[in-house]
């Protein structure tokens, strides 16, 4: 988004294992575009971007890798101008014998920020598709929970995902669709022999060769 007092970068986290995904606030006169900024800078480990590790970036705030993007969008949107006043607080560089770093007054930010953090925390996050299908249980429980989905596996992901939705919870479409395809394997494998079907299987058979086909 981009508006006339502030520019927000792309706020999608990164969503590895030990990623930390930090805000940072970009004062005009530190920007590519002389508009203050927001960005997220996303790493594996520890690290810190070099201006912001000379304080010429302002850290805001941080979020979880499993954080909804559209969600931080908004909350950077809504605090927007108390964001813009705190880049205007910037005054420039000062050399400090090894390296030029940025001057800030009123250094009391964290107070006023405490209202743009506790709208991060609230930010909703994407389950992982394993923990929301956790409460299935085995292949079999699962296979006929899913009885009623498509044999288009990604038609069922996004199905799946839309359900979940509607109960509150957030799912990635592509770990919807791997777990989709691990049930259907673990079925297969179970139920190697269709001759030793019972009754009521053969629609979870359909589906699982269908799905296992478009893995």
């Amino acid at each position: 988004m981009e508006d006339d007092k502030l520019e927000i970068g792309d706020m999608t986290p990164l969503t590895v294992s030990g990623a930390e995904n930090c805000l940072y606030l970009i004062p005009a006169c530190e920007s590519a575009n002389a508009t203050p900024t927001v960005i997220m800078s996303s790493n594996v480990g520890p690290g810190t971007p070099m201006p912001a590790w000379n304080n010429r970036w302002r850290g805001i705030g941080s979020v979880t890798r499993a954080a909804d993007p559209d969600g931080v969008r908004d909350v950077v949107e809504k605090h927007a101008d108390l964001l813009v006043t705190l880049s205007e607080r910037y005054e420039g560089v000062e050399w400090d014998g090894n390296n030029w770093v940025g001057k800030w007054r009123d250094l009391e930010d964290d107070m006023e920020l405490a209202p743009f953090h506790r709208d991060l925390e609230d930010v909703a996050t994407y389950w992982e598709a394993s923990d929301w299908y956790d409460c299935i249980g085995n292949a079999d429980a699962a296979m006929e929970a899913f009885r009623e989905c498509s044999e288009d596996i990604d038609a069922a992901a996004a199905s799946e995902v839309e359900l979940a939705a509607r109960e509150g919870a957030l799912l990635r479409e592509g770990d919807v669709r791997k777990a989709l395809v691990w049930y259907a394997e673990e079925w297969l494998e179970k139920h190697s022999d269709p001759e030793a079907d019972e009754e009521g299987d053969a629609r979870s058979r359909e589906l699982a060769v269908a799905w296992r086909k478009q893995a």
